[in-house]
């Protein structure tokens, strides 16, 4: 159960204050105003980080060669070349990560059963 002080906290007062001593019920309106302004900055915030992550990723795009009118032309086609594009990527990378394995995996192995032998631990 809050305490005494709990009521008035919540009801927009900082409890003890000269601030809600003076202005008593105003404050309410204060703290309303203050929420709208902080909305406002909030969304303006919101929408300049829109514009702006539009905006790279519009030049990210454009360094593919791909245009808004082809995208929206051939934007099934296009899911499926960038989905065939990450999968020729993993194919890629999955033979050297495998191919570095052989040479990796072994040499730690050996290091590890070395430190284990002279009783360090291994991190």
């Amino acid at each position: 159960m809050p305490g005494p002080g709990a009521r008035r906290w919540f009801s927009g007062q900082i409890p003890g204050s000269t601030f809600d001593r003076r202005l008593g019920d105003r404050v309410g309106s204060r703290a309303t105003e203050r929420e709208a302004s902080f909305i406002n900055a909030s969304v303006r915030d919101t929408i300049v980080k829109l514009v702006l992550t539009s905006f790279l990723v519009s030049l990210l795009i454009s360094f593919f060669y791909i245009n808004p009118k082809e995208l929206l032309a051939n934007f099934g086609e296009t899911l499926q070349d960038i989905f065939a594009l990450a999968v020729r990527c993993i194919e890629w990378s999955v033979k050297y990560v495998l191919l570095g394995a052989v040479v990796v995996v072994p040499i730690w192995l050996i290091l590890f059963l070395i430190n284990k032998a002279r009783g360090k631990r291994s991190h």
